[in-house]
């Protein structure tokens, strides 16, 4: 999987992403996008902080391992 620039494309509306943070050395959050909120943003998974306009790579979740 490859990082997308959010300048070229948003996730879909509640989906679960790999995102980085400007200036933050792009150290990997969970979050996902919420797209009907009156203001567009990503969100960190687990807590209520919006990290609006600040994201500037994202990636979709890769699939869970199964056990064989």
């Amino acid at each position: 999987m490859k990082w997308i620039s959010v300048k070229d494309k948003l996730p879909k509306d509640d989906q679960t992403v790999l995102m980085c943070e400007e200036n933050q050395d792009c150290l990997p959050n969970i979050g996902w996008y919420e797209a009907k909120d009156c203001i567009p943003g990503f969100y960190v998974a687990n807590t209520l902080t919006t990290i609006r306009m600040h994201v500037t790579h994202w990636m979709p979740m890769p699939a869970i391992p199964k056990d064989k």
